[in-house]
């Protein structure tokens, strides 16, 4: 089953990457060099923008070409607040998903991505990864059952696009009501233990 909005991704799928780890290297491949991305890769730490650039076949671009970059995907992971009123309308990518926290501006912008036709894969749903790895080494739980719930995080996107799609509501909204019921669940478990 394929949700409506997201479509199949074609093997070759162009994406755009706005940071990598802590080196805030920005990139979008395949795009040929200009001496203005040339100097961008200059004013970045080297070391990591030559292994970045050589491991992923990649050109670095500047925060506003890669809005606007031609781009299947576009994955903010590390720069907050990249989803705006003036970035949105420039934004070529079908889909966005990245790691970075706080994605969104202000709340209405997931709303102005689904007009778009911008799947969105709301932030803290991508990153849950993370945090279920820390919470299960703070609690000693056994790693198989981290590699089951971190798996699991592919069937709860799904569930988000299809009842967004279903609801027509923005994907962002659709996650917030699935975490609240999820909480309402366990907290009313928790109280008849």
């Amino acid at each position: 089953d394929d949700v409506r909005m997201f479509g199949v991704l074609p093997f070759t799928t162009r994406m755009t990457v706005v940071r990598l780890g802590s080196g805030g290297l920005w990139i979008h491949s395949p795009v040929q060099p200009t001496p203005e991305r040339r100097r961008l890769v200059d004013d970045l730490r080297e070391d990591m923008v030559r292994r970045a650039v050589d491991a992923f076949d990649a050109t670095p671009m500047s925060g506003d070409a890669l809005i606007a970059a031609d781009a299947d995907v576009f994955a903010p992971c590390a720069l907050g607040g990249v989803l705006n009123d003036d970035t949105i309308p420039r934004l070529r990518a079908r889909i966005v998903a990245g790691a970075a926290n706080n994605q969104l501006a202000e709340s209405r912008h997931g709303e102005s991505l689904r007009r778009r036709g911008i799947l969105y894969a709301p932030d803290y749903v991508v990153n849950a990864g993370g945090l279920i790895c820390v919470a299960a080494e703070y609690f000693n739980e056994p790693s198989d059952g981290i590699a089951r719930q971190v798996e699991s995080i592919h069937d709860t996107l799904y569930e988000v696009f299809q009842r967004a799609d279903r609801l027509g509501l923005a994907s962002d909204r659709v996650a917030d009501r699935m975490a609240e019921e999820r909480l309402r669940v366990r907290s009313a478990g928790a109280f008849a233990a």
